[in-house]
């Protein structure tokens, strides 16, 4: 039994979904762009695309503008509208390509990248913090 187990595990296929895949310091913004295509799954969402733009209208933390210094709601309705028409990527994660082995080109620009880019937006959103406050005061 423990033979039949371990080798159906080492078959199996485990597939990553992107949520995050807008990297605005890559120069094609889309961490999809570089992946080896053989590791790409492409799922066509045509036919529930409306399904998924209402759904997504459903998540209001995201899609609604609640302070003043907000100059628009974290997600854009452009965005929802293009990934809702857009397939749906999945990544086929294997033992033997761990990390940035999923990556044709570009590997250390993504590392660099992926480290940058949340502490360049930390930051950002601090020093807007900072103005709004100075501006009105503490934001309440």
């Amino acid at each position: 039994m423990n033979h039949a187990i371990s080798a159906a595990c080492r078959e199996a296929a485990l597939y990553e979904y992107f949520v995050y895949y807008r990297w605005r310091l890559l120069p094609e913004g889309d961490v999809r762009r570089y992946l080896r295509p053989d590791d790409v799954w492409r799922v066509n969402i045509a036919a529930v695309a409306a399904h998924k733009r209402a759904a997504l209208d459903m998540f209001k933390s995201q899609t609604t503008r609640f302070y003043p210094w907000q100059n628009r709601p974290n997600l854009k309705p452009q965005f929802l509208d293009e990934v809702s028409r857009t397939p749906e990527f999945f990544l086929r994660c294997t033992a033997s390509q761990p990390g940035p082995a999923v990556f044709d080109r570009a590997r250390t620009w993504i590392r660099v990248s992926h480290w940058l880019e949340p502490r360049i937006k930390k930051g950002k959103d601090y020093m807007v913090d900072l103005w709004w406050r100075g501006l009105r005061g503490p934001l309440e």
